[in-house]
């Protein structure tokens, strides 16, 4: 199972940190492209996502 999290530039170390303890594996780390940021928002604070972190 892909585990997913969006985060702002401020959320960004607590998003790394919850994949690594959810998968025990380093998260792939990629910014959010502009078609998406309307759409997205960050998974800790609702606001514009920056950051997409899968594992």
């Amino acid at each position: 199972m892909i585990t997913m999290y969006y985060s702002c530039k401020d959320h960004i170390d607590i998003a790394m940190e919850e994949m690594v303890d959810e998968t025990g594996m380093p998260p792939d780390l990629q910014l959010v492209n502009e078609a998406e940021k309307e759409e997205r928002h960050c998974s800790f604070c609702n606001s514009e996502a920056t950051y997409k972190i899968s594992g």
